[in-house]
């Protein structure tokens, strides 16, 4: 059997064969398709060209491709480890600093509970999203919205249950469990259109804006501003130990912010590299891998709650 013949039967003819065809100066679109056409587009090369391939080349060949891809896999590793250690640490820093601040200017624990820790743990998420939607990576976005809030029920709920039981009045819930619910709902019937309009990503903000001040307005004329039991006020206390002056809360907010950032960026380009390798859709990444690298802040808060045994910051943390 010919060397051309064992190349057009190879099972890597499709890599190997227009490399060869076109240094020997034949077209790409005579790549041959079997042995007789193998010999014809060899009779039609010049005798002067080499044309007998070495299969030592083709191994050599075959070695730096599999070189090239494992320091890719290397490189997509080290991009979602720096982008979760940028972003669990991030966030962390993001919300102590902008918790001591708020100390400072005797905003209520309440207000600090809901507004501050309870978007500061979620901002990997935004930002991780906002990324991919400005990078025009939508299955990423959706993909880590859906898969982190199936990781903030099973993963940060389960795990904080199994290091310390959950104890919780059912009339806590009521509101915030409604209003988590009737998101879902929501999220789901748009996203079964195929399309979310801007207008209708803007109704969803407005409505996320109208909740918060609906909760606070209730929780005050309730008068339990000051109620050590409440959720949101137990969740603010979980960061207690932040920054002990300003300039060191504010120099906190910034590098908070600016590791977010650059960590989303990191875990959206080894998203994309990820789905690329595996040959699965980006979507699968985000709902998966992503999803749970930015709820890593959530599991860190509420792990560390269970331990004290706080369990039920968890809840609060994820709603």
């Amino acid at each position: 059997m010919s060397d051309w013949t064992r190349l057009v039967e190879c099972p890597a003819r499709e890599i190997f064969l227009p490399v060869l065809l076109r240094n020997a100066g034949a077209r790409r679109s005579s790549v041959p398709t079997s042995p007789q056409d193998a010999r014809q587009i060899q009779s039609r090369i010049p005798r002067r060209v080499p044309i007998t391939p070495s299969f030592r080349h083709l191994h050599l060949l075959a070695d730096s491709r599999a070189a090239a891809t494992g320091h890719t896999v290397m490189l997509t590793i080290l991009q979602f480890t720096g982008g979760f250690i940028l972003l669990l640490f991030g966030a962390e820093y993001l919300v102590r600093g902008a918790v001591s601040l708020a100390r400072r200017l005797n905003v209520s624990k309440m207000i600090i509970g809901m507004t501050i820790v309870a978007w500061g743990t979620t901002s990997p998420e935004l930002v991780v999203s906002l990324q991919a939607a400005a990078d025009n990576l939508p299955g990423i976005s959706i993909g880590n919205v859906v898969g982190s809030n199936i990781a903030n029920i099973l993963l940060i709920l389960g795990t904080s249950a199994v290091i310390f039981p959950i104890v919780i009045q059912p009339s806590a819930l009521y509101r915030d469990a409604a209003m988590m619910l009737g998101s879902a709902l929501l999220f789901t019937a748009l996203a079964l259109t195929g399309v979310i309009e801007r207008w209708q990503a803007a109704a969803m903000v407005a409505g996320l804006v109208l909740f918060t001040a609906y909760a606070f307005h209730t929780e005050r004329k309730k008068g339990r501003m000051d109620d050590p039991g409440d959720l949101a006020e137990e969740l603010e206390e979980e960061f207690e130990e932040g920054p002990k002056s300003t300039w060191l809360a504010v120099l906190a907010v910034v590098g908070g912010v600016a590791s977010v950032v650059i960590g989303a960026k990191l875990l959206v380009a080894a998203a994309v590299e990820a789905a690329q390798y595996f040959g699965v859709r980006e979507e699968v990444i985000g709902l998966t891998i992503v999803a749970v690298g930015t709820s890593l802040p959530e599991l860190a808060t509420a792990v560390v709650a269970a331990m004290k045994r706080h369990s039920e910051v968890a809840v609060g943390n994820i709603m």
